[in-house]
């Protein structure tokens, strides 16, 4: 047994499948007492019935399909839907009546400078009958006369943002949410309270620009005042400047992560001029500043930077140690020339030395 909800003069369709062969004759019927004693066989020229329709949606299965407008009377009542086939099979559908939704949430809640963004989640319980509306009720705290109603469609009954629009800046606004079904409308939810945004954008400045290497630059910047809401994110783009003062193709921008406050510019080119942009965004828009610098001919590392040898010292390094050689080279040739020379000159003196030592022996 299956329920159906709905509410007085509301379009209700009850469905049920039936396993026949051959092709059932199929009736609905509509129980009085719930016996068969007190029934009522429903026909389409019943002034309560809009249409009864059945189909083949398989081999040997048909689907059969009421289409009624209760009255206050029907609710509590079983409708069955019979085969008159060697089984004599039926189903049986209870109608009830729906109720309206229950209160829903309002988990989130993100306010801008003229705007509230409220994201509603209804409960998994919404009477039976699906959402037709929200209700929003608001009103600025501590303005007379300011109170206001709107609605929303329900595009599904999951969760839905909704936005509150043409407020007031800077404004403390107490807010409240129904959902509405054909059944009735929910209770109001909890008073939730939120305050719209300034509507500045944010005011930093650049500071402490350092280019500690030839290839790279490190750019710091400090936050005077946020705006009255949270930046959300940081950009940074650079281009070269010519001679002339013309600026070049800008780079892509580089997205930061909304909490830092320095960034290093690396793969700059040396020597060179360069118009760096940075960009705080926040729900106000944004704010940009500018610098130039130019990147160093050679590099410049300070304490607490990694030592880089330069190529010119490892070629000195290299041909220093090339040169050395050369030098003991030519070196020992000469003084193996001169000592040939020398006993060229001298002939007798080898071989005293010679008999010498064999004197000794």
């Amino acid at each position: 047994m299956n329920d159906i909800y709905s509410v007085p003069n509301y379009r209700t369709i009850m469905k049920c499948q039936i396993d026949s062969y051959p092709p059932p004759v199929i009736q609905w019927v509509k129980m009085i007492q719930g016996n068969d004693i007190n029934q009522i066989i429903l026909e389409d020229n019943d002034p309560q019935v809009i249409d009864i329709f059945t189909k083949q949606i398989g081999a040997t299965l048909y689907e059969t399909q009421l289409t009624y407008n209760p009255s206050e009377e029907d609710f509590g009542l079983n409708f069955e839907c019979r085969a008159n086939n060697s089984r004599i099979e039926k189903h049986s559908i209870t109608l009830q009546r729906a109720e309206p939704p229950r209160p829903v949430r309002i988990p989130e809640v993100k306010p801008s400078s003229n705007t509230i963004e409220l994201n509603i989640q209804p409960t998994l319980e919404f009477g039976g009958l699906p959402l037709l509306q929200y209700i929003v009720k608001y009103e600025q705290v501590g303005a007379p006369n300011s109170f206001k109603t709107i609605l929303f469609p329900v595009v599904s009954n999951q969760s839905q943002t909704i936005e509150i629009k043409s407020l007031q800046a800077a404004s403390l606004y107490r807010i409240q949410v129904a959902a509405e079904n054909h059944a009735g409308q929910s209770v109001f939810s909890t008073p939730i309270q939120a305050k719209t945004f300034s509507g500045e954008v944010p005011q930093f400045s650049l500071s402490n620009t350092s280019c500690l290497d030839y290839r790279s630059c490190l750019i710091k910047w400090f936050i005077v005042y946020d705006g009255g809401s949270k930046i959300s994110q940081v950009e940074i783009s650079y281009a070269t400047i010519h001679g002339n003062n013309k600026v070049g193709k800008w780079s892509k921008p580089i997205r930061i992560e909304s909490q830092v406050t320095e960034y290093e510019l690396k793969d700059l080119k040396p020597k060179t001029n360069y118009i760096i942009v940075v960009r705080l965004f926040n729900a106000a828009g944004h704010s940009e500043e500018k610098i130039r610098i130019t990147t160093n001919l050679i590099s410049e590392c300070k304490i607490g930077c990694r030592s880089k040898p330069s190529v010119l010292i490892i070629i000195g390094i290299i041909a220093s140690i090339i040169l050395g050689a050369i030098i003991i080279f030519i070196l020992l040739i000469l003084n193996r020339a001169l000592l040939t020379h020398y006993n060229y000159r001298n002939p007798e003196s080898s071989p005293a030395i010679g008999r010498r030592a064999t004197d000794d022996e």
